[in-house]
């Protein structure tokens, strides 16, 4: 297989294995509910949001950077239809557009804290190479 095709297949398989298990999760007729109703709601919303965060990431690093991150909204948002839609399938499942606009905004709330989470990670590394870098020093002296 050439570079070019390796590197591709790389970037993708983390949103490919991503929707994979989101599919997987729709494809279940009855998930573990929790004894409360408003903690059910919060716990499965709380999801959906978090869930399409992540997706929509994916699909930043899968696309090569943020340059394509309004690309990326609008493939999380497809996702998220093409989902409940899924559902429609799945006995005691039901599709809800209601479902969709959170996904929406879970996608969109991790393409705009997207950068300053890598920005955070980029200076967390540096700090700990400086302080690596110091340990080093102080042991040679």
């Amino acid at each position: 297989m050439s570079p070019s095709i390796t590197r591709t297949i790389r970037r993708w398989l983390p949103a490919v294995a991503w929707m994979a298990l989101i599919f997987w999760f729709s494809s279940q007729p009855d998930l573990p509910r929790p004894p409360s109703d408003l903690l059910n709601l919060i716990l499965r919303k709380g999801a959906h949001f978090g869930v399409y965060a992540v997706l929509a990431l994916t699909y930043v690093h899968a696309l090569g950077g943020w340059q394509h991150r309004r690309l990326a909204f609008v493939l999380a948002v497809l996702y998220a239809i093409s989902d409940e839609f899924h559902q429609s399938f799945t006995p005691n499942r039901f599709p809800s557009a209601m479902d969709v606009l959170i996904d929406s905004a879970g996608a969109l709330a991790g393409l705009w804290l997207g950068p300053y989470g890598q920005r955070f990670v980029a200076e967390r590394g540096r700090s700990a190479a400086r302080d690596r870098g110091r340990a080093g020093a102080e042991r040679r002296v």
